[in-house]
């Protein structure tokens, strides 16, 4: 009976640490390990007889990592040893709404140090002209302690023609897109929580700056920076060899603002 149970025992805390979401097909390379992941999921057309794939993943992977990783290397460039970043493609993967990520899934997808995850879907409206919705779950900022603004956002595009795979990559990884607005605060959000503070400074300012003029994210952006100062006044707590702090408390409060204009 021991042994029994043991083995179910067992079994239980194999499945705890396989996040779960609503039967959909899951990602590879999830559980475990301290790297940082971003789920890439698959872009869709919307047809009548079933969505079918708008661009080759690998393709899409090697798009959103190629500018991403541009994004976090320009950010850490005064990092000592910057975190290690991978970019998972989730071959299947299409999940039907953000109701499918429920607490639990969210948690346990942050405790195994994924802080994104991004697919997307391409309608036709008629006379030619196709939405792009383009979803995102920071599951840092989704799983911090309440109340923190949302961390499940969607982009929306309205195209005159039906777009191509290169124009479905261009939209997701332009200067302006949302995409590294909300990766650099996913990322940040995530190394805070793992005390990387000269990590976690520069890539909240980034967001800060990256999310000031969207207005509908303004919450988003305000966290961003509130957090970024927390992670300043831990930065402030560092010295150089002489003893002296590397910041006033004043900076230390508005982090932000002191790394932008020393």
């Amino acid at each position: 009976m021991r042994s029994r149970l043991a083995i179910f025992g067992a079994i239980a805390a194999v499945l705890m640490t396989v996040p779960l979401c609503s039967g959909q097909t899951q990602c590879t390379g999830v559980s475990g390990g301290t790297d940082y992941k971003v789920l890439v999921d698959e872009v869709q057309f919307a047809t009548a007889g079933g969505n079918q794939p708008a661009i080759a993943l690998e393709l899409l992977q090697s798009s959103v990592e190629g500018a991403l990783e541009k994004v976090r290397h320009g950010v850490l460039a005064r990092s000592s040893s910057p975190s290690t970043m991978l970019y998972l493609p989730c071959s299947g993967r299409h999940p039907q709404s953000p109701g499918e990520f429920n607490d639990l899934y969210i948690r346990t997808m942050a405790s195994n140090h994924v802080i994104l995850e991004l697919w997307g879907t391409i309608f036709p409206l008629g006379d030619g002209q196709h939405k792009f919705d383009i979803h995102y779950v920071m599951f840092p900022v989704a799983s911090a302690t309440a109340p923190p603004p949302s961390g499940i956002t969607a982009t929306e595009k309205t195209m005159a023609s039906k777009p191509t795979p290169v124009q479905v990559t261009g939209y997701l990884i332009s200067a302006r897109a949302d995409l590294p607005a909300y990766f650099t605060v996913a990322a940040g959000v995530q190394a805070y929580a793992d005390h990387r503070w000269d990590q976690a400074a520069p890539l909240l300012c980034e967001a800060r700056s990256r999310l000031k003029n969207k207005t509908a994210q303004q919450d988003l952006m305000k966290f961003a920076d509130e957090l970024a100062s927390k992670a300043g006044a831990e930065l402030r707590k560092s010295s150089d060899p002489a003893g002296t702090s590397l910041m006033s408390e004043a900076q230390a409060k508005d982090y932000c603002t002191f790394a932008t204009t020393r």
